[in-house]
């Protein structure tokens, strides 16, 4: 926000009357004011280019390509090597289509480079450290800077008009969060600035859910903002129960697999639109649907995204599935070009009846499957939620929940070297502070973890009987 840090710290440990007032005023301010320059900057870059034909998109992409490409050979290592011995010269990329000729980026690459590829000359203060997994199991950090993600929550949000969604609508959000006070019972709490009030994906248990639901609809949330797994264990509760959340205009659900059945329940349930959309943590590729269908449209102003075959060639062809491979234009802290995601997809070529130019992609197959873990409760518990975003998590090179009672896992830890006992309690204190008492966690370090026979790997051994649930269909 262009509030500073230490107004937005005293905001978030006032209480949510204090909140509520701050919240009235701060919201007579332009998005620019509200939520800062970049949020600002990037909200009217699109409200701009809403509209633009294929071209006009190109050439503005084609531009901001230009201007990464130039900020790689100046002032970022890895890049100002390689260019060099490409001979390589920004100004001369005349098409999008020429950025083929650069080598891929690969995560293996990205662990390895590290700094060599952040900007010389970057403060520290402009940029934070994260971890996000993947189909290897192992964690990856990399670096974000803290405009990238301003940009990308005006991305966000303006992709939800798609739906209705106005700046300032009223959000239930029901994802990974940990609720402050939720060892002392409280099951929500509420950021009045951004009109949302927060559930956590740890208490869905059934004698809960009540509660959360009767907070939901006293609150009056326009769209329920969550994990496609939390979703439907509420959606399976509603059902159960013979009650509804009404006044819901769509659910926006994101950072999870989600099969076709699974969408059809929740929208029955519901009575909502299901919205979608394909990202990443990297920040290379953003896709979002349009109003009437459910292949995504790349934003191009976010990045330049490709297929590739198995060999590394970009896939031309529609229908022809391969990986997805993105350069990211937001995230200035350390540069991703083409960047090879975990992700794969394929090109959609027909005109889209929304009106929009350009390529679609679709039959999107992610990295996240809605793995689960049980509560002490009985709640389930996604992966999703967990959440790898820590940098606890850069001291293993990978993990395994292993789980055979409810309310009790294993963690399985390949360590990197010099992991330690104060590492294994830094592990344990980020998971019970999500967790608020579902899970009891025991660590225990192996030499290697085994991944299936396609090579994926899976974060969670799961012993119990989950049961079957009346999506898959």
């Amino acid at each position: 926000m262009s509030i500073t840090g230490r107004m937005r710290n005293a905001y978030d440990a006032s209480p949510v009357p204090v909140k509520r007032g701050a919240a009235l005023v701060a919201r007579l301010l332009p998005p620019g004011k509200l939520f800062g320059p970049a949020f600002g900057e990037t909200w009217n870059a699109l409200k701009d280019a809403e509209g633009w034909d294929q071209e006009r998109l190109q050439q503005d992409q084609l531009e901001r390509l230009r201007e990464l490409l130039r900020l790689g050979r100046e002032r970022v290592p890895y890049y100002r090597e390689l260019f060099s011995e490409m001979d390589m010269h920004p100004e001369d990329i005349n098409s999008v289509d020429e950025i083929a000729a650069i080598p891929l980026l690969t995560r293996a690459m990205v662990s390895e480079l590290g700094e060599h590829l952040r900007p010389e000359g970057l403060s520290p203060a402009a940029y934070r450290h994260q971890t996000t997994g993947g189909t290897s199991g192992v964690p990856l950090g990399f670096d974000i800077s803290h405009e990238a993600s301003a940009r990308e929550w005006a991305f966000m949000q303006w992709q939800w008009g798609r739906v209705g969604y106005r700046l300032g609508d009223r959000r239930a959000v029901l994802r990974g969060r940990a609720i402050s006070g939720r060892k002392r019972g409280r099951l929500w709490e509420e950021d009045p600035l951004n009109n949302a009030l927060y559930f956590s994906s740890f208490d869905l248990a059934e004698d809960l859910m009540p509660a959360m639901v009767e907070q939901m609809k006293g609150y009056g949330a326009a769209y329920l903002h969550a994990y496609p797994s939390s979703a439907t264990i509420l959606a399976e509760h509603l059902a159960k129960a013979g009650t509804s959340l009404p006044g819901l205009r769509a659910l926006l659900l994101g950072s999870e697999n989600m099969t076709p059945g699974q969408r059809t329940f929740i929208e029955e349930v519901f009575g909502a639109r299901v919205y979608r959309w394909y990202g990443h943590s990297e920040k290379c590729i953003l896709a979002g649907e349009c109003e009437g269908e459910n292949a995504y449209h790349p934003f191009t102003q976010y990045g330049v995204t490709e297929i590739v075959d198995s060999s590394g060639r970009p896939v031309l062809e529609s229908d022809v599935p391969g990986t997805l491979v993105g350069t990211g234009f937001l995230n200035r802290a350390m540069l991703f070009i083409r960047y090879v995601t975990d992700d794969r997809a394929q090109w959609k070529d027909e005109p889209c009846a929304c009106g929009r130019p350009g390529r679609r992609i679709t039959d999107v197959v992610g990295r996240w499957d809605q793995e689960m873990l049980v509560g002490a409760s009985g709640a389930l518990i996604s992966m999703t939620a967990i959440n790898l975003h820590s940098d606890v998590y850069t001291r293993m090179r990978r993990f395994r929940f292993v789980q055979n009672e409810p309310g009790l896992v294993e963690l399985l830890v390949v360590p990197v070297p010099g992991f330690s006992s104060e590492d294994e309690r830094a592990i344990l204190d980020e998971l019970a502070d999500k967790a608020s008492g579902e899970l009891v966690v025991r660590v225990k370090v192996v030499p290697e973890l085994s991944l299936t026979a396609s090579g994926k790997f899976t974060f969670v051994e799961q012993h119990l009987d989950l049961g079957q649930r009346p999506w898959a269909r």
